[in-house]
C-alpha cells in the first residue's frame, strides 16, 4: 500500500506539472515575426532608405496577388528601428530591422 500510495503522489505530482507546464505556455504570447524578402509593394523612388511614410499601394502573398479591399489606406512610418501606422481604424507600432533586401518586423 505504501507503494501505491507513493505512486499515485508521484503521479499526481506529475499530472500538476503538466498542467502548470501547459498553462504557464498558453499564457505566454508567441512573438511572431514577420519577414519580407522582396518587398515589391514599396514603390521606392529614388532612395532605398525606408525612414519616412509609406502608404500599401498593393500586396502578394507568395506566388499570389492579394487584393486590397476598398477604401482600405495602410500606412507605415519607419525611423530609427521603429516602426508606426495605421490599417485605417487601429494603430499599430513595433520594431523592424533591415539586411540587404530583407525587411523583418517584430511583434506588433
Amino acid at each position: 500500500m505504501i507503494w501505491r500510495t507513493s505512486y499515485n503522489h508521484r503521479l499526481t505530482c506529475c499530472f500538476a506539472g503538466l498542467v502548470t507546464g501547459i498553462a504557464g505556455i498558453a499564457a505566454t504570447p508567441a512573438i511572431a515575426q514577420h519577414t519580407f524578402v522582396k518587398p515589391s509593394f514599396l514603390q521606392m523612388a529614388q532612395s532605398s532608405s525606408l525612414t519616412g511614410s509609406w502608404r500599401l499601394a498593393n500586396m502578394t502573398t507568395p506566388g499570389f496577388p492579394t487584393p486590397m479591399l476598398p477604401s482600405t489606406d495602410l500606412t507605415a512610418e519607419f525611423s530609427g528601428g521603429r516602426i508606426s501606422g495605421s490599417g485605417g481604424c487601429n494603430r499599430f507600432n513595433g520594431s523592424y530591422t533591415t539586411k540587404g533586401n530583407q525587411l523583418s518586423i517584430g511583434p506588433l
